[in-house]
């Protein structure tokens, strides 16, 4: 009997997160595509998805999957740090091959 409490109890996968981050991306990749057209520039794919990353990703973990309440030095702390990581992993795996 206990064992089949146990097995009935799993967690459900939440997805809204992850939809809204790809979703997110999708749309500003497509934006930077087209304005890439127009400005050449490696600088400008770089910088906005590592702008782009950094802001979404703190915001689809804090607010979206884990429901916290909104708090700003927070938000901003974590978008930093995540700019931070992305931009350095970014430049060592991607822009330099």
């Amino acid at each position: 009997m206990q064992q089949t409490n146990m097995m009935s109890k799993r967690i459900q996968p939440k997805f809204l997160g992850s939809v809204v981050f790809i979703l997110g991306l999708a749309i500003v990749n497509l934006l930077i595509i087209m304005l890439n057209d127009y400005f050449h520039s490696k600088g400008l794919m770089f910088f906005g998805n590592v702008i782009s990353i950094g802001l979404l990703f703190p915001y689809t973990l804090l607010y979206i999957d884990q429901k916290q309440k909104f708090n700003w030095k927070k938000y901003l702390s974590f978008s930093v740090q995540t700019m931070i990581a992305v931009g350095i992993i970014t430049y060592m795996f991607v822009m330099r091959f």
